[in-house]
């Protein structure tokens, strides 16, 4: 990783305290005199979390990558389903158990095949399987990449205006119902595995690192505007929460309302990948040593943080605390401090036992370190 792109680490670390700040939350809003500003801070304004998380994987994707190179279709898959696709399987089985442990319920073969296909054992899964759709129309991207890459800002605008209209549409427009069970099925949770719901912040991952050296230059040279544009559409989306608050709605039916896939919510996370690299990058001392452990561990974080939630709030309702924004917050902190803790402990369980963090996390087995002795020196060709 050179100098440059630590923002994009830096990134995935507050991307990743985002995503625990929707998620506490929304958990905060299931008691009475839950403070509705909080809750702005913790699920609003965070709204950016999920969908740069594409921005970043895309990211990660193309740096480097030959668009008219040789490309093995087959190793790719083996190398990304190894990353995302046997965790997912894994934390799947682990939520599910906890579930059944918890309500003593089972499933049909054919409810825990929805399940799995659609990433329905935890409300965090499915973002996984949405990389996987992405991953495996690998090849699309390719294609159309070549076209964006030599003039991407006209493509990327069209990309955006389309998005707009897709995503609400797909919100608050479509209401087609079925008689056949499996296409309501695939209409009712096509949140969870279409890809066309987060298709440009993910084009526009892969345009950064495909165009690297423009990208930075653009953003110091814009850093005045895109720091403008993101904290206007950020009061955008809040004044738009704010208002249907106003107008009779709950904190529970305006986050409904006010995401990020609404065309504000399109906006404000087009605005904030921008200005999270713009002001992330060149980032030193204590808030870059902060980040750089969240960007290093959001991925095991990301997949443990709803239970330790879960056995934090039976805590918490065991005890009969009031739920108020200061408990909230202490919450919000506790969650990441025991997320890391676990994401720390099998990091290193994972350099003694290899299995473990291949299957927790799609880790790869680690290099020796001792030298092979009695063996003649060779020069790679």
């Amino acid at each position: 990783m050179t100098e440059r792109n630590y923002a994009i680490q830096y990134t995935r670390g507050i991307a990743m305290l985002g995503v625990i700040g929707i998620h506490v939350g929304a958990y905060s809003l299931g008691f009475p005199n839950a403070s509705i500003h909080l809750f702005a801070l913790l699920d609003i304004f965070t709204r950016f979390s999920v969908p740069i998380f594409f921005f970043l994987s895309a990211f990660g994707l193309f740096l480097n990558h030959d668009l008219t190179g040789q490309f093995s279709y087959t190793d790719f898959l083996k190398r990304r389903f190894r990353a995302v696709l046997l965790p997912y399987t894994i934390w799947s089985i682990i939520y599910l158990v906890n579930y059944a442990l918890s309500t003593r319920t089972f499933w049909s073969l054919q409810t825990l095949i929805e399940t799995f296909f659609f990433g329905l054992a935890s409300y965090h899964l499915y973002f996984l399987v949405i990389l996987l759709w992405f991953y495996i129309l690998m090849p699309l991207w390719r294609i159309m990449l070549r076209q964006i890459v030599k003039s991407p800002l006209p493509h990327l605008v069209f990309l955006l205006i389309l998005q707009i209209a897709f995503n609400y549409y797909s919100s608050y427009a479509l209401h087609f119902q079925s008689d056949n069970y499996i296409v309501n099925l695939f209409i009712r949770y096509r949140l969870n595995y279409l890809v066309l719901h987060y298709l440009f912040i993910f084009i526009l991952g892969a345009v950064a690192a495909l165009r690297f050296a423009d990208f930075t230059a653009f953003i110091k040279k814009q850093r005045l505007t895109i720091t403008t544009g993101f904290f206007a559409s950020l009061g955008a989306l809040l004044a738009n929460y704010y208002w249907l608050l106003a107008n009779g709605l709950s904190a529970t039916e305006a986050a409904g309302i006010v995401h990020q896939l609404n065309p504000l919510g399109v906006i404000y996370t087009l605005a904030a990948s921008l200005f999270f690299f713009a002001l992330l990058d060149g980032a030193s001392g204590l808030t870059a040593a902060t980040l750089d452990i969240f960007g290093r561990y959001s991925y095991p974080v990301y997949l443990v943080h709803p239970l330790v939630l879960e056995y934090l709030a039976r805590l918490i309702i065991k005890t009969n605390f009031p739920l108020t924004p200061p408990l909230v917050i202490a919450i919000f902190l506790a969650v990441i401090l025991f997320s890391l803790s676990i994401a720390a402990i099998i990091k290193n369980i994972s350099q003694r036992f290899y299995l473990i963090g291949l299957l927790l996390t799609g880790s790869k087995k680690p290099r020796s370190t001792v030298k092979p002795t009695n063996i003649p020196h060779q020069v790679n060709a």
